[in-house]
């Protein structure tokens, strides 16, 4: 046990009480146990209670399990660590709780402690003891457990077009327990906003509505990233309503002054809404660059955007966020051709008509989200190109578990610039095939977290 000092344990905030909603409350829930040494000790309620007058400065919050052949109360405290406290540990442990969102789950005679550096830790290693004892029939076989993520950022991409509250709660409940930590919501038109550039769809959540459900995420932990689809894919932001500042039917124009007007006036209402410290502007598939979406191909090359009012737009957008605080994140497949990396998967690499040719001119500062979905291969030599000359790089899976497999354990291995990992779920929330979203969480998430994983042949 940690040595006791004035604040022996601190002390997380109130809005841990949310993150336990649905596991935990101040209602009996049904029985639970852990065991220590082996030896059962049979809970037959767990709460959650406040402190009515917490340490100056600090609100408490206990998870209390309630042993039922005694009477008597044992306290599952959270703890979270200082550098005082690191010291205190083996080696070994210091180096395990040092990495961001890892924890320490220990059974201390009737008491459990959940400690972390941070409070995004002590809220996995509650998941975890509350998972373990649903698991295994309310028994924990274990007297200690430390956990940490081989990814620093774990990204769930989702579309949220006409889903309800409740639904989005749902999925958010879904992606913590699976210890994600950042949430890349698209802001096409599923949302009511002022801003003139999109026309919301009727069943559009208001913001109003939209602010619950990020003040649940950030009280679970998350960081949330707004996704603008900027300049390609214009069938989500300009084509409804100003079809006149379009390029060509999927792309809108660079040239036109109007044009940053709009997309400024709509950054700023995204920004003061979300309070991101980074936007993903988007920027994949530009429309006649590529043949895997028929629809959106163009057969006169004289109206596929040049790669020269790309490079324009990614730059004017980085240097507005840039004045705001903010980081840019934008997809990767259009800086990297078929003819570079011959032996990848080619429905990932649209750099052609001289896009790849970009690559080098991207600020440096930009973090690519480097999407493949269908490779079986190990090696995504296209990926450290990114980091090689500079730029941090995220890499992006969607369904194919081989796929989710090999480039997890790629990204995991890079040298440098590696940030982690995104799943995405795409046109599967809007249609509510649940099935194949939750297998998406449950196995990228665990994948994301622990690359060992036993891998599919």
């Amino acid at each position: 046990m940690l040595k006791q000092r004035g604040l022996f344990f601190t002390l997380i905030s109130l809005a841990t009480v949310v993150v336990l909603r649905g596991t935990t409350s101040a209602q009996p829930t049904e029985p639970r146990a852990y065991i220590d040494n082996n030896q059962p000790l049979h809970i037959s309620e767990l709460r959650v209670y406040q402190p009515e007058r917490p340490p100056a400065g600090y609100r408490t919050v206990l998870a209390k399990p309630f042993l039922a052949e005694s009477g008597k109360e044992t306290a599952a405290r959270l703890i979270l660590l200082d550098n005082g406290d690191l010291d205190e540990l083996s080696p070994k442990q210091r180096s395990i709780l040092e990495i961001p969102n890892s924890f320490r789950v220990a059974v201390q005679g009737e008491d459990i402690e959940i400690s972390s550096t941070g409070r995004q830790g002590l809220i996995y290693g509650l998941d975890e003891l509350i998972s373990r004892l649903e698991l295994n029939g309310g028994k924990l076989y274990t007297k200690s457990l430390l956990d940490a993520p081989d990814h620093t950022i774990r990204a769930l991409h989702l579309v949220i077009r006409s889903l309800t509250t409740s639904e989005l709660i749902d999925l958010i409940d879904r992606a913590r327990k699976s210890r994600f930590n950042t949430l890349i919501i698209q802001v096409g038109d599923f949302i009511r906003l002022d801003a003139r550039a999109v026309e919301p769809r009727p069943d559009a959540l208001s913001k109003e509505q939209f602010s619950s459900v990020l003040d649940y995420a950030k009280d679970n932990g998350f960081v949330v990233i707004p996704d603008v689809p900027l300049l390609t894919t214009q069938q989500k932001f300009f084509k409804n309503s100003f079809p006149e500042l379009l390029y060509n039917e999927l792309t809108y124009d660079p040239r036109e002054p109007k044009v940053y007007e709009l997309v400024f006036e709509h950054l700023d209402e995204v920004l003061e809404l979300f309070d991101p410290p980074a936007v993903h502007i988007g920027h994949d598939e530009v429309s006649g660059t590529y043949n895997l979406h028929k629809k959106s191909a163009i057969r006169d090359e004289g109206r596929i955007l040049p790669p020269d009012l790309f490079l324009q737009d990614v730059i004017r957008l980085h240097d507005y966020l840039q004045s705001k605080g903010v980081e840019t994140w934008m997809w990767g497949d259009m800086l990297v051709a078929p003819e570079e990396f011959p032996g990848m998967h080619s429905s990932n690499l649209h750099g052609r008509f001289g896009y790849a040719q970009l690559r080098p001119k991207i600020p440096r500062d930009i973090v690519i989200c480097a999407w493949h979905y269908w490779q079986n291969k190990p090696d995504y030599p296209s990926v450290a190109s990114f980091t090689a000359q500079g730029n941090p790089v995220l890499g992006a899976t969607w369904k194919k578990r081989r796929t989710v497999e090999t480039l997890t354990r790629y990204v995991a291995g890079l040298p440098n610039n590696s940030r982690g990992m995104i799943a995405t779920t795409w046109f599967h929330v809007p249609r509510r095939e649940w099935d194949i979203v939750h297998d998406i969480i449950e196995t990228s998430g665990s994948l994301f977290w622990n690359t060992r994983l036993e891998q599919t042949p």
